[in-house]
């Protein structure tokens, strides 16, 4: 396991690690605790997503993970920090129940 590039630290401030998948070849999981439900949360990347990935680069996070780009979920986590279940306990379901 090792760290995660730094500018990845949602992926900035969330102290991620990374290990190759156990059951998908090619996969890499990026592992944090949520910012705000402080639960742990993975997102499965392509291990060649976070390979290229470039720190510095003016591309945003879909751009440079286009194996995640239309899991929001996902992406948001690995921009904020913040999982899923932290976005519904912050903002509320998006069924217009709210």
């Amino acid at each position: 396991m090792g760290a995660v590039p730094i500018a990845i630290r949602g992926i900035r401030g969330g102290r991620m690690t990374w290990q190759p998948s156990q059951t998908e070849k090619g996969k890499t999981e990026i592992l944090g605790r949520c910012v705000v439900t402080k639960r742990l949360h993975t997102v499965l990347v392509d291990t060649t997503d976070l390979v290229d990935f470039e720190p510095d680069s003016k591309q945003d996070i879909r751009q440079q993970f286009p194996s995640i780009a239309d899991d929001l979920g996902s992406v948001e986590f690995l921009i904020s920090g913040c999982s899923p279940a932290g976005w519904t306990r912050l903002f509320g379901d998006d069924d217009g129940k709210d």
